[in-house]
């Protein structure tokens, strides 16, 4: 697993766990019961993601970015249509889009497979 992928699964435990500790501290905001759910439901997302990647296909990284940019969008979509979830939005967005980068950045460096 690499440490691309431990730092997903990490995140993704952590929001799991802990879904209001996790916005609280990236946001600022106290998340309410909906932002939690929708927190623990991204966090079973990035560890089951974390997972697939770990096989290390080149196929499995070709779909993880394009699985980040997309969530990374319906987040600005979100922070546009609903000014109260702004802040986690955007957040969410900026996390999604780093994960994004991070897959690029590491397609180079899989093996053929």
């Amino acid at each position: 697993m690499s440490p691309l992928e431990v730092m997903r699964a990490g995140y993704g435990l952590t929001q799991l766990l802990v879904p209001g500790t996790v916005d609280r501290l990236l946001t600022g905001v106290t998340a309410d019961r909906p932002t939690r759910i929708a927190t623990r439901i991204l966090g079973v997302r990035h560890l089951i993601q974390a997972t697939v990647l770990a096989s290390g296909s080149r196929r499995a990284h070709r779909l993880g970015a394009p699985v980040d940019v997309l969530h990374g969008a319906s987040m600005l979509g979100l922070a546009l249509v609903v000014p109260s979830r702004r802040r986690q939005a955007l957040t969410s967005a900026a996390t999604a889009f780093g994960f994004a980068g991070a897959e690029y950045a590491v397609r180079g460096r899989v093996p053929s497979g």
